[in-house]
């Protein structure tokens, strides 16, 4: 068994040093970059 672990990208308050808890908070460009690359990084994997 494999297990993949990701965060989330940088959002509007980790930018800011704020504690994000469950509130949804946007993305920066930084976190949607972030994101893409991550996306390109796994895209490849096999998940079942």
């Amino acid at each position: 068994m494999k297990l993949f672990v990701a965060r989330h990208g940088q959002t509007t308050w980790n930018a800011q040093n704020k504690v994000c808890g469950i509130t949804d908070v946007e993305l920066t460009e930084k976190g949607i970059e972030q994101a893409k690359k991550l996306a390109d990084i796994v895209k490849n994997t096999i998940l079942i």
